[in-house]
């Protein structure tokens, strides 16, 4: 990861600026016949196939904690990277139950359960 990156969006004004310059090598063209719903996806999933590939995961245990759209996507990108153990964090039980769907092997809610306990068990 470079100490020196500017993050669109975060660093400097991102999509939802007036207007956007962005560096052609970040600029994906999608085929006419690609759902928009399909299309807002490719962002997140990058994000978290991106975070996950940034360490060798194979044999270890993950945590992920927020399970919003890029934790949630990020679990099953850890899988197939081939983390033995997936444990997710999130407040809210509905982001919980899809962690569980997405194949977090143990779920847990920082306002009911002891997090750092249950991870280091």
């Amino acid at each position: 990861m470079c100490r020196n990156a500017r993050v669109i969006g975060i660093d400097r004004p991102g999509a939802f600026a007036e207007y956007v310059c962005v560096p052609a090598e970040n600029v994906w063209v999608n085929a006419p016949d690609v759902p928009p719903e399909i299309a807002s996806l490719q962002d997140p999933f990058g994000n978290a196939v991106h975070a996950v590939y940034t360490f060798d995961l194979a044999g270890r245990s993950v945590l992920v904690s927020g399970c919003g759209p890029i934790g949630l996507m990020a679990i099953p990108v850890a899988r197939v990277a081939g983390a033995r153990l997936i444990i997710a964090t999130d407040p809210n039980e509905q982001r919980l139950a899809l962690a569980r769907r997405m194949g977090a092997d143990v779920v847990l809610n920082p306002r009911r359960d002891e997090v750092a306990e249950q991870v280091r068990a």
